[in-house]
């Protein structure tokens, strides 16, 4: 079995407006098409999200911190995790 952790703070301005950049790529129109399609959001909605996050990325108080963890495992062919 294999387990990962990872974080990330970033509270710079060059940091914030970075990430509100990355995240601003929802709006490609490959993806922007896969989540209208999808019905996860309408055009309206993901304007509004992308104009929303690129002025999170320039406030002063701005900041994101992230946490993510994974693990993994294998299961023999006897049924039990191998090691």
């Amino acid at each position: 079995m294999g387990t990962l952790g990872t974080w990330g703070a970033y509270g710079t301005p060059e940091d914030t407006r970075a990430i509100a950049a990355w995240w601003a790529q929802v709006q490609r129109p490959d993806w922007r098409e896969q989540f209208t399609r999808s019905g996860w959001v309408d055009d309206a909605r993901l304007d509004a999200m992308v104009e929303a996050v690129l002025a999170w990325g320039e406030r002063p108080d701005a900041f994101m911190a992230m946490l993510g963890v994974a693990a993994v495992g294998w299961v023999g062919e006897d049924g039990i995790l191998s090691r």
